[in-house]
């Protein structure tokens, strides 16, 4: 029994001894919960420092961060000490001559992952912070595989997820599209290196080129399928121009294109040539390999877009002219007047179109070859004349097609009670129609707001007068339908309708947005298409030039288009539905709007000057500058938007360029005489992708200017003796320019109290813009005052746009942006006198009298229905009631005011 006990014994020690070898220690340090937030005082971290007990380890980085504060604020020869030191959030703060300084990023990374290492639970913040400082050398870098294939680290995804992710983009040798993938993000640490080799920067920057390029081919796939949709006249196929039939790198070798044709159902383009091999190829483009096409898909472009223009002209020609028995058409126009003439003055008299659909031009039945310029001439003639012809034909025609109106009035006495949806389509009484009733929606949104006053009774003026058109046109029409109703001409109706199927499309700049397959026909609105009656005459003027000055039909037909286009506009950019003088309030208000914001901006930052006049002055394509009010607020726009270069691209340039707008990229109205043109930034297109060397040189062009400086201040001219009307007295104080009226005295401080010369201009110039306000400076109510300093305060800021000094806000008054924010009167009067008080001081500087034309009333260059200076008359009446007492500075005013042209007062083209 007792030797069965110690046996027992024996082995019970035994087990024991074996699990201390091999079960491991008992002593596994256990997870410590995260060190919470602490506050120590320099008391505290006294005793730490000295005290022999175990620090944890928040204490020992507090004692040394302490020690460091003070010796920081007191200097290294200082007693001993320490500073108050905090502990919030995982991140260390010491407190440096009374203010905290925490940790730099990598000081609390390296903390937090000692924590870690010491094995406390780090809350999942506190890891975020980790992983997305270990991702900065990661993420938006780009990386290759063995296999070719190479990825873009786009992002870390966290969330609630127990490991994060990081989001990839994988491009391959042979698809450049882009595919989203996600790997966890601590095996991609593992394989850094290994897997995933990063690319040099100049493969990186070659790689970026690449990716460039496939963008802008996706963009041109979608200008070709909206091009194709667009069209009129459906474009299937088409050869590719002899001088672009070249060989072109493709993924298999070299490839000549011979022709293009639009296949199954418009998702694809089958493209037809040869290799270099000369073997028959064909390549067929769609939207996920679009990106590896880009120079042939902008030879494919090249030929769909003048395959729409030649196919929209001979259908043009085949509806205005005579089919001949052999089945070509023929166009000639009446009483033998030349339809254009030609770069070599030659008068194009007919056009020709065979069977094949190939147009010829004809001057006295012989062949003319016609050049791309040429082309553009025979277009543009025959849009007219196509204009002039349904005109016509709606002449005679719109009586008979008032039969389902008239006949669906339930008052046979009340024109009114009739179906609207019964009017004729596509004529002027029902654009009459549509005009009142949408000018009537926009009185209604504004009949109910008092704060909208000025708009509604603007838009009740506009409706009445709508709605007075419409009735008496209406009332004819019934009237005359009653008396001989007359039939239909179904053949006169057919070319009628070919006729405005024909001149009506509007293709739109295409916005860079994503469109799987030419075939776009589901995004297509089944209604109406607008007019283009603006488009299409604003070529009117290029042929006018080249057609004889006597009574063409085109010339006809211009002056009948204008007038009744005054009375009528389906253009919804323009319109009757809005009509010029409710746009122009809007426009105005969105100038307020913007000029407001930057006064705010002012507020907060007061060394901001009102615009950055050392910069170029904004630009057209062409290098124009614009000049005015066109170039203050296309400044402000370039400033708010972060624009670097302040050049401006019109609809027309997008077209003749055949440049894309960016799909987030809203364009800005300009005020010009031809009613509101809207202009993209170069930045919000592909300029940049298309013509690289062109935007290279304007861009290097730009800042050379700007470094150079080379526009001269020439204010100090009218320092000089007997250079300027007003007396200049150096007598006041910096920042407080006046200008006494009676004295007719400029009043500005002595240049060398200013500590910026800039300064001092600014002061110069608002005094010199207030004295050619002498009428007005005479007012002495608040508003009105408060008003002038606005006045003077933007054109002293025209003037250092044109002088290249800046003009900064001293002071400012609260009054100004509530009026702009909520007043287009008063925004568009402020702007337009700054501007002509700026012309005039330009004039006088420059020695010339402002002989600009006469292109602008001054009745709808002012403000309607505002009396700003509290005199009893609005400033509408007051260009029309005389005053006795105008001194000589208000009749250099007037005569100003009745000779600047329009882009004084809106900017210069």
């Amino acid at each position: 029994m007792e030797k069965e006990k110690e046996k027992q014994n024996m082995i019970s020690r035994f087990l024991q001894g074996w699990g201390q070898l091999f079960s491991g220690s008992k002593n596994v340090p256990q997870p410590k919960p995260f060190p919470g937030d602490r506050f120590f005082y320099p008391e505290e971290l006294a005793y730490l420092s000295k005290t022999g007990e175990p620090l944890s380890q928040i204490e020992k980085w507090a004692v040394e961060a302490g020690k460091k504060a003070y010796i920081e604020s007191f200097g290294s020869t200082a007693r001993p000490g320490f500073n108050h030191v905090q502990w919030q959030g995982g991140i260390m703060s010491s407190y440096v001559k009374g203010l905290p300084v925490a940790d730099n990023e990598t000081e609390q990374v390296a903390k937090l992952k000692e924590l870690k290492a010491l094995n406390y639970i780090l809350p999942d913040k506190q890891l975020d912070i980790i992983r997305k400082y270990e991702a900065r050398d990661i993420l938006d870098r780009y990386f290759k595989t063995n296999n070719g294939d190479i990825y873009h680290a786009e992002g870390l995804e966290t969330g609630d997820k127990e490991e994060p992710t990081l989001s990839l983009i994988k491009y391959t040798p042979t698809d450049i599209s882009g595919k989203k993938e996600s790997i966890g993000f601590e095996k991609f640490k593992n394989d850094f290196q290994t897997v995933f080799h990063p690319l040099s920067s100049r493969e990186e920057a070659a790689f970026n080129d690449r990716l460039a390029d496939a963008r802008e081919a996706k963009i041109q796939y979608e200008m070709i399928g909206r091009t194709v949709l667009d069209s009129p006249i459906a474009i299937t196929e088409g050869k590719i121009a002899i001088e672009q039939q070249k060989a072109y790198g493709v993924e298999n070798g070299m490839f000549i294109p011979e022709s293009w044709e639009i296949i199954h159902g418009g998702t694809q383009i089958a493209l037809k040539g040869h290799s270099d091999t000369n073997e028959d190829k064909t390549l067929v483009i769609d939207h996920m390999n679009a990106c590896n096409y880009k120079a042939l898909l902008d030879v494919i472009y090249d030929g769909v877009y003048r395959q729409r223009d030649s196919k929209l002209s001979a259908a043009l020609v085949e509806t205005l002219g005579n089919k001949l028995p052999n089945g070509e058409a023929f166009y000639k126009t009446p009483r033998s007047i030349a339809l254009f003439h030609t770069d070599k003055g030659v008068d194009i008299d007919s056009i020709l179109v065979d069977k094949q659909g190939e147009l010829f031009a004809l001057s006295s039945n012989h062949h003319v070859k016609l050049s791309q310029n040429d082309l553009q001439k025979m277009k543009n003639s025959l849009v007219i004349n196509g204009i002039i012809e349904q005109k016509e034909l709606e002449k005679e025609l719109i009586v008979p097609l008032m039969k389902d109106y008239v006949e669906s009035l339930t008052i046979a006495d009340d024109i009114h009670s009739g179906d609207i949806d019964k009017l004729p389509v596509n004529t002027r009484i029902k654009s009459l129609c549509r005009q009142e009733w949408q000018l009537e929606q926009a009185y209604n949104q504004y009949a109910n707001h008092p704060a909208d006053e000025d708009f509604a009774n603007q838009y009740k003026a506009e409706w009445n007068a709508a709605s007075l058109i419409y009735t008496l046109e209406l009332k004819r029409l019934v009237d005359a339908y009653r008396i001989n109703p007359g039939k239909i001409d179904l053949e006169k109706k057919a070319r009628f309708d070919r006729l405005h199927k024909l001149l009506h499309f509007t293709p739109k700049p295409l916005r860079m947005e994503q469109n799987h397959s030419l075939d776009a026909s589901n995004k297509v609105a089944k209604e109406e298409q607008r007019p283009a009656n603006y488009e299409q005459l604003k070529s009117k003027k290029e042929v006018e030039t080249h057609i004889h000055p006597a009574e063409t039909p085109a010339a006809v037909a211009e002056e009948k288009v204008n007038i009744e286009d005054t009375e009528v506009s389906d253009s919804e950019g323009y319109g009757r539905w809005h009509t010029p003088d409710i746009k122009q309030r809007e426009v105005y208000l969105q100038y307020g709007k913007l000029l407001a914001e930057k006064l705010a901006l002012q507020q907060t930052y007061e060394k901001l000057p009102l615009t950055n006049n050392r910069r170029s002055l904004p630009t057209t394509l062409d290098k124009k500058e614009y000049q005015g009010i066109h170039a203050f607020v296309l400044a402000l726009n370039t400033e708010k938007n972060g624009f670097f270069m302040p050049v401006y691209l019109t609809e027309e340039d997008l077209k003749s360029k055949k440049l894309l707008v960016k799909k987030e990229a809203s364009s800005f109205p300009l005020i010009e005489k031809r009613g509101i043109v809207n202009v993209y930034n170069i930045e919000q297109t592909n300029y940049a992708f298309r013509y690289p060397q062109e935007y290279a040189s304007l861009k290097n062009e730009l800042l050379s200017e700007e470094q150079e400086n080379q526009k001269e201040n020439r204010l100090p001219r009218l320092l000089q003796p007997d250079r300027w009307s007003s007396a200049i007295v150096q007598d006041g104080k910096p920042n407080l320019a006046s200008y006494n009226s009676k004295e007719d005295v400029i009043h500005i401080g002595n240049q060398d109290q200013y500590d910026k010369e800039d300064d001092f201009y600014r002061d110069l110039a608002e005094g010199l813009i207030r004295s050619t306000r002498q009428k007005e400076a005479q007012n002495t109510k608040y508003n009105a005052l408060v008003k002038e300093e606005l006045i003077s305060l933007v054109g002293a800021n025209m003037l250092g746009q044109e002088n290249r000094f800046n003009v900064s806000v001293p002071q400012q008054s609260a009054i100004w942006k509530k009026r702009l924010r909520n007043d287009p009167d008063y925004a568009r009067d402020v702007l337009v006198s700054a501007s002509i008080s700026q012309a005039l001081v330009e004039s006088r500087i420059s020695g010339i009298k402002p002989q600009l034309g006469n292109e602008i009333d001054m009745r709808s260059a002012t403000p309607i229905n505002i009396d700003s200076d509290g005199n009893g008359i609005v400033d509408s009446q007051e260009n029309f009631v005389a005053d006795q007492k105008q001194g000589s500075n208000e009749n250099q005013e007037q005569q100003a005011e009745d000779s600047v042209s329009h882009h004084v007062r809106h900017g210069r083209r």
